[in-house]
């Protein structure tokens, strides 16, 4: 028998214990490569669904955004922030495989008002969303923004000259007083703004998305910005026909099947409180349109309020909203300033022109606004606040 020292010396088997080794070396680290490779594969697949929810729970979001918007009684924006706890808007919604669903709340206190919507997608579809699913959590706020942010705010221009002035007060606090009025009276346009005269004044900031431009001593007391980022608008829809019928409507000429309203010679045209959709108003010689009360007048052809003008009894614009839907560069709304002259007026799409210098008291929103006859524009700041313009996103954040 052979000694173990004699063992120790032999070199038989070496090769196979080195073999045996290598192999062995070699399994592990394919079986380490494979584990490693399935490892990449399920990231990059749970990368991959993560995304996917992630996309379809921004699409629950901004579908959730046009039911907030929308004028059809269902989940309006101001149903939802006055309803009771949590509205769910959208519930298990298919989309690109998977599905999202959306709950929105009003936020109490806020001024303005905001509604936080909280939007789930899911990916594949599940009902519920269970842990073999990818979950994306996403939450948002939103706001309406003010339809008269300022005075004037013309898309594609503003011009104003012969002694024409922009001032600014308060409603809340009291009446208009050229002893108190300040300076917040803001002239805005994606377009170029185009002020001259030696009295010619904005008591605010005068920015523009072209040039703003002062000739003949013209005077901005705020900021003058040029290139300015462009601000939206919104649209409006045509209001008729049919058009409003004859109820509320006392003086004047009206006719409900053309939906013209006609003052002529010394008529004195009165309005009941209400909503009313007219084609067009117009006032000539020395006729006058009166309300006395919240009046909201939809219109959708050229018309004139010249004539006698506006009477607003009660002293606060946001009682008088003209809105029209008329597109042209060229034809529009004619207005005439007045000392009661108190409204908003609300055409995007149209030509603006105030005329008979005198005053007028609240904002206008046109396509281009022009004056040339030194009209004094007061702009009540209660406006800004208001909650009748756009839907927008205020808060964005990932919230799972």
């Amino acid at each position: 028998m052979r000694t173990l020292k004699a063992l120790f010396k032999s070199e038989h088997g070496v090769v196979l214990a080195i073999s045996l080794l290598v192999l062995t070396m070699l399994i592990a680290g394919g079986m380490g490569a494979i584990f490693s490779t399935q490892m990449d594969l399920n990231t990059s697949s749970n990368l991959r669904t993560g995304r996917q929810a992630f996309y379809i729970a921004e699409a629950g979001l901004h579908q959730a955004w046009q039911e907030l918007d929308k004028s059809d009684g269902i989940s309006e924006f101001e149903q939802v922030f006055s309803g009771p706890g949590v509205t769910e808007l959208l519930s298990r919604v298919d989309f690109a495989g998977g599905n999202y669903t959306v709950m929105a709340e009003g936020i109490p206190g806020s001024r303005p008002k905001r509604i936080k919507a909280t939007s789930t997608g899911c990916f594949p579809a599940g009902n519920p969303c269970s842990s073999g699913h990818s979950r994306v959590v996403i939450e948002a706020q939103f706001r309406r923004e003010p339809l008269f942010p300022c005075v004037l705010c013309g898309r594609e221009g503003v011009a104003l000259s012969s002694g024409a002035m922009t001032d600014s007060y308060d409603s809340r606090e009291g009446p208009y007083s050229i002893a108190t009025a300040g300076n917040r009276a803001d002239v805005k346009s994606n377009g170029n703004i185009a002020l001259s005269g030696a009295a010619t004044l904005v008591r605010g900031d005068a920015v523009a998305g072209g040039t703003v431009s002062t000739n003949g001593g013209a005077t901005i007391t705020g900021d003058t910005i040029n290139n300015a980022p462009p601000f939206g608008f919104l649209q409006v829809i045509p209001c008729g026909p049919p058009f409003s019928p004859g109820a509320g409507i006392a003086g004047g000429n009206y006719d409900s099947t053309t939906g013209q309203l006609r003052g002529a010679g010394s008529d004195a045209i009165i309005l009941a409180n209400g909503t009313y959709c007219f084609s067009s108003v117009e006032l000539t010689g020395n006729s006058t349109l009166t309300v006395t009360g919240p009046i909201t007048l939809y219109l959708t052809a050229p018309s004139s309020f010249a004539g006698g003008g506006i009477i607003n009894t009660t002293a606060n614009a946001e009682n008088f909203k003209i809105v029209t839907s008329l597109s042209s560069s060229e034809l529009g709304i004619t207005v005439l300033g007045g000392t009661r002259a108190y409204m908003t007026l609300y055409a995007p799409n149209a030509r603006i022109e105030v005329t008979g210098g005198g005053d007028l008291y609240g904002a206008i929103v046109g396509r281009s606004i022009v004056n040339t006859s030194g009209t004094k524009f007061h702009y009540d700041r209660k406006l800004k606040d208001s909650e009748d313009g756009k839907l927008r996103m205020v808060v964005w954040k990932e919230a799972l």
